[in-house]
């Protein structure tokens, strides 16, 4: 028989729902970890060559985490050891608990937890969202506090357009 494995471990005694993606899954998202596990966080690239369970796997861009489903349908973000074990696990450092029915990570409702070494924990601050590469790109390029100097001040007063809006959808959590 198979055991549960040591702490971390997330299972539901719901099925894993459906392996049918109705739509292209995001090429990189971007998880937000601000009370813990800061490295879940970050841009996530799709390996478009591997589906572990049946389901689309995202890398970190620089780092050794990867989000992917666990085979009862829920979404993980976990290391080296679940890559070593082909994803076939429900351990992961952050997880979602609803299953998914093959809805991708950004579109999942549902609270994401957090183990702290002991039990995982409802952190309503995690959030996965899409980000355009170019986006991501740009946000990783660009140092906070910098703004081009501008060369005119005969302009008028008013507020200058700005051509890029980065807040998005920030801001709608699941309650």
């Amino acid at each position: 028989g198979g055991g549960g494995g040591g702490g971390g471990s997330a299972e539901s005694g719901l099925g894993a729902g459906s392996s049918v993606v109705a739509e292209p899954p995001p090429r990189l998202l971007r998880i937000v970890t601000p009370n813990g596990w800061p490295e879940c966080a970050g841009y996530y690239a799709l390996a478009e060559d591997d589906t572990p369970n049946g389901h689309h796997l995202w890398k970190r861009v620089d780092g050794d985490t990867w989000l992917y489903s666990s085979p009862h349908g829920q979404w993980m973000v976990g290391g080296p050891s679940e890559r070593r074990k082909r994803f076939d696990c429900s351990t992961a450092w952050v997880y979602c608990s609803t299953v998914h029915g093959g809805m991708p990570p950004d579109k999942v409702e549902g609270l994401w937890e957090r183990w702290d070494g002991r039990a995982f924990f409802p952190d309503p601050d995690i959030m996965v969202t899409e980000a355009s590469e170019l986006l991501g790109l740009a946000v990783l390029a660009v140092e906070p506090g910098t703004r081009p100097a501008s060369a005119s001040r005969a302009s008028s007063r008013a507020p200058q357009g700005e051509s890029s809006s980065a807040a998005g959808g920030v801001g709608s959590r699941a309650r």
